[in-house]
């Protein structure tokens, strides 16, 4: 059963509900009738909108249905449904038209829940003039909007082993391969440019990458590349292991390894919804992990403290920030507004599976679904600050929510609200409660072991701006220990005399030093020398080549030119080759530079 939040309207059971990007449509498929999908808008009369039911369009053979996407302007969707064991049935992979609900064509493709696969299977340009699709070895690039026509094909990019594509937003026509390992060979990204495929802009080999997972930058100029492997081959984590890199879309720029903040795995980076603000945020490191916000460039801009967070969930407005701890954490909570570096507040959702901020930046939801959850199904919302829950919808069985989208823009950035009068800011951090006494020294030993669990969900880490004028990092101090190693208000013994071997080796070291500086300073002066030298040759040819000597060899020879022009401009025209015409054609040219040498 499909229901809106806003307006209560329910729509017929169903098993499947895909939002189109500006939020106009929704496809959803029946379980009961034909079970086939239908495309349904929604009623816009100025005062509120509905979803119509009578503009129901259904889509012919789709009780199979598994998944489906639209493209970027809802003007096609693409289905998909398990293959058929006939040879001769069409494609699974379908695509319609959803204005008529006619079927265009269709492909065959594995199934997209498959690790590694490529899902949406086709994708679109931003402005549907181009669509790709991969196959084996190769990246078919089709008339977007035309599948009809016999020579829909534009061109076909052949890739050897390429498993996976993601097609680039904004206005150029860009998209990325991936080649993942295979008999020690390394895995492979490269960024290609329509109409120039024949090689790619820009490409990363590395190891440790079975499949990845590409984030464009929303004007579309760099990507990031997420690999993943299944296992660790440096035994550090059980997880397998991740790696990050960032790709330049015109290859303008180098390609970053980019630098995490704290060793261990990557849980998430995403990039800010934003195009003028080409930011992203990283959560890295054994847990707590650290969020780092870095530009385009990877320099590390602010460290937002170390926390049992494994989500970074931007708002639209790209203003607001939540960075969550969902799936097997506790739900903790964090909101920042980005733009000041600062936190608004905290709150908890336990057992969330879903979230989504509203189109407008100002709210926050999270969902628990089945089958992941099969008890507590329901939604709660939180206000942009992290305050709440302001509202809640329970459901026996939940399988999804989601937000109606919005296309970009259609709501004004708005910054925090202030607060009313009498109203408390959201909780930011829990109330340090009085703690029992403990002997002096004793430090954390001493704490019960679920303090010692709190102590570190809360996190230790504290938010920061990352100074990027400082070339080195400060090293490390283990915790209880002084600068010299030795414990905490414990005397330093005194330096030990140096020996006769260890000062031999001093004055060894500083006499090399001396004669390589003496070196330098006369490779220097001779340098300079030659440099001197060398221009007064340059001076003296170029002297040489304007004078006198020079203009009466050059006019010599322009005569020699002008006789050869008269002879050849007394024999018939047809008798000329091209080579002779020319030469005729510089008759004036000659002239008038023989009157300038003045001989």
């Amino acid at each position: 059963m499909v229901t809106t939040a806003e307006a209560g309207t329910t729509a017929s059971p169903c098993s499947l509900a895909v939002f189109s990007t500006d939020g106009k449509k929704v496809a959803m498929k029946e379980t009961g009738g034909t079970g086939d999908v239908y495309i349904v808008k929604y009623k816009q009369d100025g005062v509120s909108e509905e979803i119509d039911m009578d503009t129901k369009l259904f889509l012919p053979s789709t009780s199979t249905v598994q998944a489906g996407v639209f493209s970027p302007k809802g003007t096609f969707f693409v289905t998909w449904e398990r293959p058929s064991k006939d040879a001769n049935a069409p494609g699974n992979l379908k695509i319609f038209d959803a204005t008529t609900g006619s079927h265009l064509t269709g492909f065959h493709m594995k199934n997209p829940a498959v690790p590694g696969v490529s899902w949406p299977a086709v994708q679109w340009s931003q402005d549907e003039k181009i669509a790709l699709r991969i196959a084996t070895n190769s990246v078919f690039i089709h008339r977007g909007a035309s599948w009809s026509e016999p020579d829909n094909v534009l061109e076909r990019v052949t890739v050897e082993g390429v498993k996976q594509f993601s097609v680039s937003p904004g206005d150029r026509y860009r998209f990325t391969t991936f080649v993942p390992e295979k008999k020690g060979n390394p895995a492979k990204v490269a960024v290609y440019a329509y109409p120039n495929t024949k090689t790619p802009v820009t490409g990363k080999s590395f190891y440790q990458a079975e499949e990845v997972t590409t984030s464009w930058s929303p004007n579309g100029n760099s990507c990031i590349v997420f690999t993943h492997t299944t296992v660790d081959t440096t035994g550090k984590s059980y997880y397998g292991s991740t790696s990050l890199h960032l790709l330049s879309a015109d290859g303008s720029q180098e390609d970053y390894a980019i630098p995490l903040p704290k060793e261990g795995p990557v849980y998430d980076v995403k990039w800010c919804p934003d195009p003028l603000k080409p930011f992203f945020i990283v959560l890295s490191g054994s847990m707590p992990s650290q969020a780092c916000l870095y530009n385009a460039k990877c320099e590390q801009l602010f460290l937002f403290g170390e926390a049992h967070r494994n989500t970074v969930a931007w708002a639209p407005s790209g203003r607001f920030v939540g960075l969550c701890g969902f799936g097997n954490l506790a739900g903790d909570m964090d909101f920042w507004d980005v733009n000041k570096k600062k936190k608004m507040g905290s709150n908890t959702a336990h057992c969330a599976v879903g979230y989504g901020w509203s189109p407008d930046s100002r709210k926050f939801m999270v969902s628990t679904t089945a089958p992941r959850m099969n008890v507590d199904n329901g939604v709660k919302f939180f206000k942009y600050n992290g305050a709440g829950p302001i509202g809640s919808i329970d459901k026996e069985v939940l399988y999804e929510a989601s937000w109606r989208p919005a296309a970009h823009g259609a709501y004004p950035d708005r910054p925090q609200s202030p607060l009313r009068k009498g109203e408390a800011p959201p909780a930011i951090a829990a109330q340090p409660k009085v703690a029992r006494y403990r002997p002096p020294g004793a430090g954390s030993k001493g704490a019960g072991f679920a303090e010692r669990l709190r102590m570190e969900r809360e996190g230790k880490g504290e938010s920061k701006k990352v100074d990027r004028s400082s070339a080195v990092a400060a090293k490390y101090k283990a915790p209880g220990r002084g600068g010299s190693g030795m414990p905490v208000g414990a005397s330093v013994p005194a330096e030990k005399e140096k020996s006769k071997n260890a000062i031999k080796r001093e004055k060894q070291k500083k006499k090399k030093e001396e004669v390589e500086r003496k070196k330098k300073e006369e490779e220097e002066a001779q340098a300079i020398l030659d440099a001197g030298k060398k221009e007064e040759e340059e001076k003296e040819r170029k002297e040489k080549e304007n004078g006198p000597e020079a203009k009466e060899k050059r006019a010599k020879k322009i005569k020699k030119l002008l006789k050869q022009i008269s002879e050849l401009k007394g024999k018939p025209a047809d008798d000329l080759n091209d080579d002779q015409k020319k030469k005729i054609a510089t008759e004036d040219e000659l002239t008038k530079e023989l009157s300038e040498l003045g001989l």
